[in-house]
Protein backbone atom coordinates (compact mmCIF):
# COMPACT_ATOMS: atom_id res chain seq x y z
CA UNK A 1 0.00 0.00 0.00
CA UNK A 2 1.05 4.05 -0.86
CA UNK A 3 3.05 5.03 2.63
CA UNK A 4 0.38 7.42 3.90
CA UNK A 5 1.17 9.12 7.70
CA UNK A 6 -0.48 8.25 10.68
CA UNK A 7 -3.12 11.17 11.44
CA UNK A 8 -4.82 8.87 14.68
CA UNK A 9 -4.38 9.16 18.31
CA UNK A 10 -3.43 6.31 19.94
CA UNK A 11 -4.65 5.11 23.12
CA UNK A 12 -0.99 5.53 24.97
CA UNK A 13 -1.52 9.09 23.62
CA UNK A 14 -4.74 9.66 24.83
CA UNK A 15 -3.85 8.36 28.47
CA UNK A 16 -0.73 9.67 28.91
CA UNK A 17 0.61 13.43 28.68
CA UNK A 18 3.97 13.60 27.38
CA UNK A 19 6.15 15.52 30.55
CA UNK A 20 9.61 17.18 29.34
CA UNK A 21 11.62 17.77 32.31
CA UNK A 22 14.77 21.12 32.30
CA UNK A 23 17.94 19.86 31.58
CA UNK A 24 20.24 20.64 34.71
CA UNK A 25 22.78 22.72 34.14
CA UNK A 26 26.89 20.86 34.48
CA UNK A 27 28.89 21.77 37.42
CA UNK A 28 32.29 22.06 35.87
CA UNK A 29 34.94 22.22 38.85
CA UNK A 30 37.36 24.58 37.88
CA UNK A 31 40.81 23.73 38.49
CA UNK A 32 43.65 25.73 38.91
CA UNK A 33 47.36 24.71 38.11
CA UNK A 34 50.29 26.40 39.16
CA UNK A 35 53.40 27.25 37.34
CA UNK A 36 56.92 26.63 38.92
CA UNK A 37 58.54 24.66 41.24
CA UNK A 38 56.45 22.50 43.36
CA UNK A 39 56.81 23.95 47.33
CA UNK A 40 55.10 21.61 49.02
CA UNK A 41 52.07 23.20 49.11
CA UNK A 42 48.86 21.34 48.42
CA UNK A 43 45.26 22.39 47.65
CA UNK A 44 44.66 19.64 51.29
CA UNK A 45 46.91 20.99 53.20
CA UNK A 46 45.99 25.09 52.11
CA UNK A 47 41.91 23.97 52.59
CA UNK A 48 41.95 21.99 55.41
CA UNK A 49 43.89 23.11 58.60
CA UNK A 50 44.13 20.41 61.17
CA UNK A 51 42.18 21.18 64.57
CA UNK A 52 44.03 20.04 67.90
CA UNK A 53 41.29 18.07 69.61
CA UNK A 54 41.22 19.09 73.47
CA UNK A 55 41.49 16.04 75.32
CA UNK A 56 38.10 15.88 77.44
CA UNK A 57 38.16 14.80 81.29
CA UNK A 58 37.58 11.02 82.11
CA UNK A 59 34.05 10.14 83.10
CA UNK A 60 34.25 8.61 86.10
CA UNK A 61 31.16 6.60 87.71
CA UNK A 62 29.96 7.89 91.01
CA UNK A 63 30.28 5.33 93.87
CA UNK A 64 26.95 3.49 94.29
CA UNK A 65 28.32 1.22 97.30
CA UNK A 66 26.44 1.59 100.53
CA UNK A 67 28.75 2.58 103.58
CA UNK A 68 29.71 -0.38 105.32
CA UNK A 69 28.00 -2.04 107.90
CA UNK A 70 29.41 -5.13 110.34
CA UNK A 71 27.42 -8.32 109.86
CA UNK A 72 25.70 -8.98 113.44
CA UNK A 73 23.30 -11.80 112.82
CA UNK A 74 23.46 -14.90 112.29
CA UNK A 75 23.31 -17.37 109.27
CA UNK A 76 21.51 -20.57 108.41
CA UNK A 77 24.46 -22.04 107.58
CA UNK A 78 26.64 -20.97 111.04
CA UNK A 79 23.34 -21.96 113.18
CA UNK A 80 23.17 -25.81 111.81
CA UNK A 81 27.44 -26.16 111.10
CA UNK A 82 30.26 -25.43 114.35
CA UNK A 83 33.70 -24.94 113.06
CA UNK A 84 36.11 -27.48 114.24
CA UNK A 85 39.79 -26.62 114.35
CA UNK A 86 42.31 -29.43 113.89
CA UNK A 87 46.00 -29.54 115.95
CA UNK A 88 48.24 -28.52 113.34
CA UNK A 89 50.84 -31.64 112.47
CA UNK A 90 54.44 -30.60 113.28
CA UNK A 91 56.53 -30.68 110.26
CA UNK A 92 59.32 -33.69 110.49
CA UNK A 93 62.84 -32.67 109.36
CA UNK A 94 65.35 -35.74 108.31
CA UNK A 95 67.99 -35.28 111.28
CA UNK A 96 71.13 -33.36 110.73
CA UNK A 97 74.57 -35.05 109.47
CA UNK A 98 77.13 -32.32 109.74
CA UNK A 99 79.48 -32.99 107.16
CA UNK A 100 83.34 -33.65 107.66
CA UNK A 101 85.81 -31.31 106.54
CA UNK A 102 88.98 -32.47 104.57
CA UNK A 103 89.90 -34.92 101.69
CA UNK A 104 87.14 -36.89 100.45
CA UNK A 105 88.25 -40.23 101.74
CA UNK A 106 86.21 -42.80 99.48
CA UNK A 107 83.75 -43.59 101.61
CA UNK A 108 79.93 -42.34 101.56
CA UNK A 109 77.11 -42.87 103.20
CA UNK A 110 75.68 -45.43 101.20
CA UNK A 111 78.39 -47.43 101.58
CA UNK A 112 78.75 -46.76 105.34
CA UNK A 113 75.03 -47.81 106.11
CA UNK A 114 74.52 -50.36 103.04
CA UNK A 115 76.77 -53.45 103.94
CA UNK A 116 76.99 -55.81 100.95
CA UNK A 117 75.70 -59.38 102.04
CA UNK A 118 77.42 -62.79 100.58
CA UNK A 119 75.00 -64.63 99.09
CA UNK A 120 75.51 -68.73 98.84
CA UNK A 121 74.50 -69.99 95.37
CA UNK A 122 71.78 -72.82 95.98
CA UNK A 123 71.82 -75.87 94.12
CA UNK A 124 69.76 -76.35 90.95
CA UNK A 125 66.70 -78.31 91.43
CA UNK A 126 67.26 -81.76 89.17
CA UNK A 127 63.65 -83.27 88.93
CA UNK A 128 63.89 -87.20 90.06
CA UNK A 129 64.71 -89.67 87.37
CA UNK A 130 61.17 -91.24 87.24
CA UNK A 131 62.73 -93.92 84.06
CA UNK A 132 61.74 -97.42 84.40
CA UNK A 133 64.69 -99.91 83.88
CA UNK A 134 64.76 -101.29 80.20
CA UNK A 135 63.80 -104.57 80.18
CA UNK A 136 63.30 -105.99 76.16
CA UNK A 137 59.92 -105.81 75.24
CA UNK A 138 58.63 -109.62 74.35
CA UNK A 139 54.23 -109.03 73.73
CA UNK A 140 53.06 -109.18 70.35
CA UNK A 141 51.11 -105.77 69.19
CA UNK A 142 47.91 -105.59 67.72
CA UNK A 143 49.86 -103.91 64.39
CA UNK A 144 52.15 -106.80 64.06
CA UNK A 145 49.09 -109.14 65.09
CA UNK A 146 47.19 -108.18 62.04
CA UNK A 147 49.65 -106.98 59.45
CA UNK A 148 52.51 -110.22 58.45
CA UNK A 149 55.78 -108.00 57.46
CA UNK A 150 56.83 -108.91 53.90
CA UNK A 151 60.32 -108.35 52.25
CA UNK A 152 60.51 -108.39 48.60
CA UNK A 153 63.79 -108.16 46.48
CA UNK A 154 66.22 -105.73 45.64
CA UNK A 155 66.48 -105.30 41.95
CA UNK A 156 69.71 -105.39 40.27
CA UNK A 157 71.43 -102.13 39.24
CA UNK A 158 71.28 -101.53 35.48
CA UNK A 159 74.28 -99.74 34.74
CA UNK A 160 75.29 -98.13 30.77
CA UNK A 161 77.08 -100.80 28.55
CA UNK A 162 80.38 -99.76 28.37
CA UNK A 163 81.87 -98.21 25.18
CA UNK A 164 85.46 -97.59 24.58
CA UNK A 165 86.24 -93.96 23.51
CA UNK A 166 88.22 -94.56 20.19
CA UNK A 167 91.08 -92.48 19.89
CA UNK A 168 92.52 -90.81 16.62
CA UNK A 169 90.98 -87.41 14.94
CA UNK A 170 86.81 -86.74 15.47
CA UNK A 171 84.89 -88.28 11.95
CA UNK A 172 81.66 -86.37 12.90
CA UNK A 173 79.95 -89.76 14.17
CA UNK A 174 77.94 -88.80 17.77
CA UNK A 175 76.29 -91.69 19.76
CA UNK A 176 73.05 -90.09 19.18
CA UNK A 177 73.63 -89.83 14.99
CA UNK A 178 74.54 -93.78 15.22
CA UNK A 179 71.38 -94.78 17.51
CA UNK A 180 68.32 -93.18 16.17
CA UNK A 181 67.91 -92.51 12.11
CA UNK A 182 66.15 -89.88 10.98
CA UNK A 183 62.77 -90.69 9.36
CA UNK A 184 61.74 -88.89 6.32
CA UNK A 185 58.26 -87.59 5.93
CA UNK A 186 56.80 -86.95 2.94
CA UNK A 187 55.23 -83.34 2.42
CA UNK A 188 51.49 -83.31 1.64
CA UNK A 189 49.73 -81.47 -0.76
CA UNK A 190 47.81 -78.77 -0.05
CA UNK A 191 44.20 -78.81 -0.44
CA UNK A 192 42.90 -75.64 -1.79
CA UNK A 193 39.27 -75.07 -1.48
CA UNK A 194 37.50 -75.36 -4.97
CA UNK A 195 36.08 -72.12 -6.94
CA UNK A 196 32.13 -71.96 -6.27
CA UNK A 197 31.89 -68.47 -7.85
CA UNK A 198 29.89 -68.56 -11.54
CA UNK A 199 30.58 -67.16 -14.46
CA UNK A 200 29.53 -63.70 -14.82
CA UNK A 201 26.12 -63.60 -16.97
CA UNK A 202 23.93 -60.51 -17.23
CA UNK A 203 20.65 -60.22 -15.13
CA UNK A 204 17.88 -60.89 -17.15
CA UNK A 205 15.14 -61.51 -14.94
CA UNK A 206 12.57 -59.05 -12.86
CA UNK A 207 13.03 -58.39 -9.39
CA UNK A 208 10.12 -58.08 -6.60
CA UNK A 209 11.25 -54.64 -5.88
CA UNK A 210 10.94 -53.80 -9.68
CA UNK A 211 7.84 -55.64 -9.87
CA UNK A 212 5.87 -54.02 -7.04
CA UNK A 213 7.33 -50.14 -7.45
CA UNK A 214 7.69 -48.25 -10.82
CA UNK A 215 10.21 -45.67 -11.16
CA UNK A 216 9.13 -42.25 -10.89
CA UNK A 217 10.83 -39.15 -11.89
CA UNK A 218 9.91 -34.98 -10.75
CA UNK A 219 10.50 -32.36 -12.91
CA UNK A 220 12.94 -29.89 -11.65
CA UNK A 221 12.59 -26.77 -10.03
CA UNK A 222 13.18 -23.53 -11.32
CA UNK A 223 16.26 -21.85 -9.76
CA UNK A 224 15.57 -18.20 -8.62
CA UNK A 225 18.60 -16.29 -8.94
CA UNK A 226 18.13 -12.25 -7.43
CA UNK A 227 19.87 -9.81 -9.02
CA UNK A 228 22.08 -7.79 -7.38
CA UNK A 229 22.43 -4.01 -7.91
CA UNK A 230 24.95 -2.47 -7.19
CA UNK A 231 24.76 1.55 -7.30
CA UNK A 232 27.18 3.79 -7.22
CA UNK A 233 27.81 7.22 -6.42
CA UNK A 234 26.70 8.74 -3.03
CA UNK A 235 24.19 7.37 -0.74
CA UNK A 236 20.81 9.29 -1.07
CA UNK A 237 19.20 7.23 1.90
CA UNK A 238 16.73 4.74 0.28
CA UNK A 239 17.20 1.12 0.60
CA UNK A 240 15.98 -1.92 -1.08
CA UNK A 241 14.14 -2.81 1.95
CA UNK A 242 11.95 0.19 1.88
CA UNK A 243 11.37 0.10 -1.57
CA UNK A 244 9.94 -3.50 -1.42
CA UNK A 245 8.05 -3.41 1.30
CA UNK A 246 5.16 -1.06 2.54
CA UNK A 247 4.29 -0.54 6.22
CA UNK A 248 0.76 -1.98 6.88
CA UNK A 249 -1.47 -0.61 9.53
CA UNK A 250 -2.99 -3.26 11.91
CA UNK A 251 -6.32 -2.46 13.28
CA UNK A 252 -5.87 -3.19 17.23
CA UNK A 253 -8.33 -6.40 18.40
CA UNK A 254 -10.41 -6.00 21.68
CA UNK A 255 -9.54 -8.02 24.24
CA UNK A 256 -11.15 -10.80 24.64
CA UNK A 257 -12.59 -11.02 28.28
CA UNK A 258 -14.15 -14.71 29.43
CA UNK A 259 -17.85 -14.62 30.44
CA UNK A 260 -18.54 -14.82 34.09
CA UNK A 261 -19.64 -18.23 34.79
CA UNK A 262 -19.85 -17.84 38.13
CA UNK A 263 -23.33 -19.23 39.84
CA UNK A 264 -25.85 -16.93 41.56
CA UNK A 265 -25.12 -16.97 45.52
CA UNK A 266 -27.55 -19.50 47.33
CA UNK A 267 -26.89 -20.00 50.89
CA UNK A 268 -26.38 -24.29 52.09
CA UNK A 269 -29.55 -25.67 53.06
CA UNK A 270 -28.43 -29.67 53.03
CA UNK A 271 -26.81 -32.08 54.76
CA UNK A 272 -23.34 -33.24 54.53
CA UNK A 273 -21.74 -36.68 54.96
CA UNK A 274 -19.17 -35.54 57.51
CA UNK A 275 -21.94 -33.42 60.39
CA UNK A 276 -24.41 -36.60 58.95
CA UNK A 277 -21.85 -39.42 60.58
CA UNK A 278 -20.03 -37.16 63.32
CA UNK A 279 -22.08 -35.28 66.16
CA UNK A 280 -20.13 -31.93 67.62
CA UNK A 281 -19.31 -32.34 71.01
CA UNK A 282 -18.61 -29.03 73.69
CA UNK A 283 -16.35 -29.79 76.45
CA UNK A 284 -16.31 -27.19 79.70
CA UNK A 285 -13.63 -24.69 79.42
CA UNK A 286 -11.17 -25.02 82.41
CA UNK A 287 -10.75 -22.62 85.07
CA UNK A 288 -7.89 -20.08 84.76
CA UNK A 289 -4.93 -20.87 87.25
CA UNK A 290 -3.48 -17.57 89.42
CA UNK A 291 -1.21 -17.46 91.44
CA UNK A 292 -1.69 -17.36 95.47
CA UNK A 293 -2.20 -13.51 96.18
CA UNK A 294 0.40 -11.99 98.69
CA UNK A 295 -0.90 -8.92 100.30
CA UNK A 296 1.65 -5.89 99.58
CA UNK A 297 2.24 -4.03 102.52
CA UNK A 298 0.23 -0.55 101.97
CA UNK A 299 2.28 2.85 102.69
CA UNK A 300 5.29 4.81 101.26
CA UNK A 301 8.06 2.63 100.21
CA UNK A 302 11.29 3.52 103.06
CA UNK A 303 13.89 1.77 100.61
CA UNK A 304 14.63 -1.38 102.42
CA UNK A 305 13.78 -4.71 100.09
CA UNK A 306 14.47 -8.20 100.73
CA UNK A 307 17.61 -7.94 99.19
CA UNK A 308 19.43 -5.43 100.94
CA UNK A 309 18.51 -6.41 104.08
CA UNK A 310 19.76 -10.26 103.85
CA UNK A 311 22.87 -8.90 102.20
CA UNK A 312 25.47 -6.54 102.70
CA UNK A 313 28.22 -4.81 100.67
CA UNK A 314 31.15 -5.26 101.49
CA UNK A 315 33.37 -2.05 100.69
CA UNK A 316 36.34 -2.72 98.91
CA UNK A 317 39.05 -0.27 98.69
CA UNK A 318 39.54 0.95 94.81
CA UNK A 319 43.22 0.25 93.61
CA UNK A 320 45.16 2.90 91.99
CA UNK A 321 45.58 2.04 87.96
CA UNK A 322 49.57 1.36 87.27
CA UNK A 323 50.03 3.63 83.97
CA UNK A 324 53.47 2.60 82.64
CA UNK A 325 55.90 4.99 82.83
CA UNK A 326 56.83 6.93 79.59
CA UNK A 327 59.96 5.86 77.91
CA UNK A 328 59.96 8.02 75.05
CA UNK A 329 62.77 10.02 74.36
CA UNK A 330 62.54 13.65 73.44
CA UNK A 331 62.03 14.66 69.68
CA UNK A 332 65.22 16.09 68.20
CA UNK A 333 65.20 16.75 64.50
CA UNK A 334 67.18 14.15 62.25
CA UNK A 335 70.24 15.96 61.15
CA UNK A 336 72.40 12.99 59.95
CA UNK A 337 71.76 11.40 55.72
CA UNK A 338 70.37 7.84 54.89
CA UNK A 339 71.93 5.51 52.61
CA UNK A 340 68.53 5.83 50.78
CA UNK A 341 69.68 9.56 49.89
CA UNK A 342 73.19 9.50 49.78
CA UNK A 343 73.11 6.90 46.98
CA UNK A 344 69.61 8.28 45.49
CA UNK A 345 69.33 12.43 44.12
CA UNK A 346 65.94 13.54 44.19
CA UNK A 347 64.57 14.71 40.74
CA UNK A 348 61.29 17.06 39.69
CA UNK A 349 59.39 16.50 36.85
CA UNK A 350 56.81 19.14 35.63
CA UNK A 351 53.26 18.47 35.96
CA UNK A 352 51.31 18.45 33.20
CA UNK A 353 48.40 20.39 32.12
CA UNK A 354 45.23 19.04 32.62
CA UNK A 355 43.15 18.72 29.61
CA UNK A 356 39.36 19.63 30.53
CA UNK A 357 37.18 18.95 27.16
CA UNK A 358 34.40 21.15 27.03
CA UNK A 359 30.87 20.94 26.74
CA UNK A 360 28.91 22.21 24.22
CA UNK A 361 24.88 22.06 25.41
CA UNK A 362 23.21 23.84 22.50
CA UNK A 363 19.32 24.96 23.63
CA UNK A 364 16.47 24.58 21.02
CA UNK A 365 15.03 22.11 19.27
CA UNK A 366 17.00 19.48 17.81
CA UNK A 367 17.38 19.40 14.27
CA UNK A 368 19.14 16.47 13.83
CA UNK A 369 22.82 17.32 13.78
CA UNK A 370 25.48 14.60 16.58
CA UNK A 371 28.66 15.54 17.09
CA UNK A 372 29.18 12.27 15.39
CA UNK A 373 27.87 13.37 12.07
CA UNK A 374 29.59 16.57 12.26
CA UNK A 375 33.15 15.69 13.10
CA UNK A 376 33.36 11.90 11.14
CA UNK A 377 32.76 12.38 7.41
CA UNK A 378 31.86 9.10 5.44
CA UNK A 379 34.78 7.87 3.18
CA UNK A 380 34.04 5.70 0.03
CA UNK A 381 35.79 2.90 0.02
CA UNK A 382 37.03 1.33 -3.30
CA UNK A 383 35.95 -2.65 -4.30
CA UNK A 384 39.05 -3.90 -4.59
CA UNK A 385 39.53 -7.21 -7.33
CA UNK A 386 39.29 -10.85 -6.15
CA UNK A 387 42.25 -12.55 -6.02
CA UNK A 388 41.72 -15.67 -7.63
CA UNK A 389 44.41 -18.57 -7.50
CA UNK A 390 46.15 -20.09 -10.17
CA UNK A 391 44.80 -23.14 -12.07
CA UNK A 392 46.91 -26.24 -11.08
CA UNK A 393 44.38 -28.27 -13.35
CA UNK A 394 46.64 -30.24 -15.97
CA UNK A 395 45.76 -29.40 -19.71
CA UNK A 396 42.21 -30.93 -20.56
CA UNK A 397 42.33 -34.18 -22.82
CA UNK A 398 39.01 -35.94 -24.35
CA UNK A 399 38.27 -39.22 -22.44
CA UNK A 400 38.40 -41.36 -25.12
CA UNK A 401 37.76 -44.81 -23.59
CA UNK A 402 34.11 -45.97 -22.28
CA UNK A 403 33.25 -47.11 -18.27
CA UNK A 404 31.56 -49.85 -16.98
CA UNK A 405 28.49 -46.44 -15.75
CA UNK A 406 28.25 -46.03 -19.93
CA UNK A 407 28.13 -49.49 -20.66
CA UNK A 408 25.34 -50.17 -18.47
CA UNK A 409 23.31 -47.10 -17.96
CA UNK A 410 21.99 -45.50 -20.88
CA UNK A 411 22.21 -41.60 -20.27
CA UNK A 412 18.76 -39.29 -20.33
CA UNK A 413 18.11 -35.53 -20.53
CA UNK A 414 15.68 -33.85 -19.73
CA UNK A 415 14.26 -30.29 -20.18
CA UNK A 416 16.58 -27.74 -18.79
CA UNK A 417 14.20 -25.38 -16.38
CA UNK A 418 13.32 -21.67 -17.10
CA UNK A 419 15.25 -18.59 -15.35
CA UNK A 420 13.42 -16.65 -12.95
CA UNK A 421 14.88 -13.03 -12.82
CA UNK A 422 12.69 -10.67 -10.24
CA UNK A 423 11.94 -7.49 -11.83
CA UNK A 424 14.13 -4.37 -11.82
CA UNK A 425 13.22 -1.10 -9.97
CA UNK A 426 14.93 1.60 -10.53
CA UNK A 427 16.31 3.19 -6.97
CA UNK A 428 15.29 6.93 -6.99
CA UNK A 429 17.49 9.44 -6.35
CA UNK A 430 16.90 12.85 -4.32
CA UNK A 431 17.16 12.93 -0.43
CA UNK A 432 15.18 10.63 1.95
CA UNK A 433 11.83 11.28 2.64
CA UNK A 434 11.58 8.54 5.40
CA UNK A 435 9.80 5.95 3.03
Amino acid sequence: MPYRPFEGTTSYNAEFSPKRGERAEQVIRQHHVTTGPFDGTTTYGADYVPAAPERRESAKPKSTMMPYRPFDGTTSYNAEYSPKRGERADPVYPSHRPVSSGPFDGTTTYGADFLPNQIERRESAKPKDLAMPHRPFEGTTSYNAEFSPKRGERADPVYPSHRPVSSGPFDGTTTYGADFLPNEIERRESTKPRSTVMPYRPFEGITSYNAEFSPKRGERAEQVVRQHHVSTGPFDGATTYGTDFQPNEIERRESAKPKDLAMPHRPFEGTTSYNAEFSPKRGERADPVYPSHRPVSSGPFDGTTTYGADYLPNAFERRESAKPKDRAMPYRPFEGTTSYNAEFSPKRGERAEQVVRQHHVTTGPFDGTTTYGADFQANEIERRESARPKSTMLPYRPFEGITSYSAEFSPKRGDRADLVVPAHKPVSSGPFDGT
